[in-house]
């Protein structure tokens, strides 16, 4: 796929891999449309953006309630600019053990995290069929794939995005539609989204693991053009899922404790991980 003069709907774009995206399709000739709950941050990135030479549309937007998502589908048909490329993005978490996260905490992490998915891949979907291509890319995780304690909101909704995902891959390509669907699945990166709570910050040891959020974009940009069908950005990833294949138990179980601990007896396993 050739990026220039083609449209790019990119949800979660003012902050993480998002404000990384933008630039980067710019460069390559695209125009885009950036969509984010944080109105501030639309803002500030509407202005490096233009500092840069370059402009965007910006437009608020919650990706779980399906209705903000159809008024910008409204917009661009308006506009007669059906989007070639549509990134679900946005995404939250908030590391904390399962008996302490408060429901409604949960919940905000499905609505965003899955129903932001869905919700965008319907109203893609839509507009895709009129324009009879495109491609829709959803940013899961590796912790879709793998489990990870103290992160089960979010894994739950990473989970739901990998299986819909692949389920949405084999429907469409059994219908020999004309939309494709690319599967991101990132490592640690140092974003935001890894910052919620203090209390489970990233190890400072681990710090090598954690790749950067632009090399993450790059990734993705790169598997756009490739046509890929997934894509795993992030040494850290990578190496997770391997450790699964070897030894699914007892050296996954090892790999997770080293996130967690806090001291060397929790490390090695003499102590419990307790909740902070």
């Amino acid at each position: 796929m050739k990026l220039k003069n083609k449209t790019i709907v990119l949800t979660g774009a003012a902050g993480g891999f998002g404000t990384h995206l933008v630039p980067l399709f710019l460069k390559h000739g695209a125009s885009v449309w950036a969509l984010d709950m944080n109105l501030d941050g639309l803002k500030h990135l509407k202005s490096e953006i233009e500092k840069s030479g370059f402009e965007i549309e910006t437009r608020q937007a919650d990706v779980s309630k399906r209705e903000d998502l159809e008024k910008i589908a409204a917009e661009l048909k308006k506009r007669g600019t059906l989007p070639d490329v549509w990134i679900n993005n946005a995404g939250i978490s908030y590391p904390e053990s399962f008996e302490n996260t408060p429901p409604e905490t949960f919940q905000k992490i499905l609505d965003v995290n899955l129903n932001g998915v869905l919700n965008g891949s319907r109203v893609a979907l839509k507009l895709m069929h009129e324009k009879q291509s495109g491609l829709i890319v959803n940013v899961a995780s590796v912790a879709g794939h793998l489990p990870c304690p103290f992160l089960s909101p979010y894994v739950t909704s990473k989970y739901a995005v990998v299986g819909f995902t692949k389920s949405l891959q084999l429907e469409l390509y059994q219908q020999a539609s004309p939309i494709k669907v690319l599967l991101v699945s990132p490592g640690f990166a140092d974003t935001p989204i890894m910052k919620t709570n203090k209390k489970f910050a990233f190890p400072k040891f681990l710090n090598w693991m954690v790749c950067r959020p632009e090399t993450v974009a790059k990734d993705i940009v790169n598997a756009i053009i490739a046509e890929k069908e997934d894509v795993y950005p992030g040494l850290s990833g990578r190496a997770f899922l391997m450790f699964q294949k070897m030894a699914p138990k007892a050296l996954f179980r090892f790999s997770t404790r080293m996130l967690t601990a806090r001291n060397f007896k929790e490390l090695i396993g003499l102590e419990g991980i307790r909740s902070r």
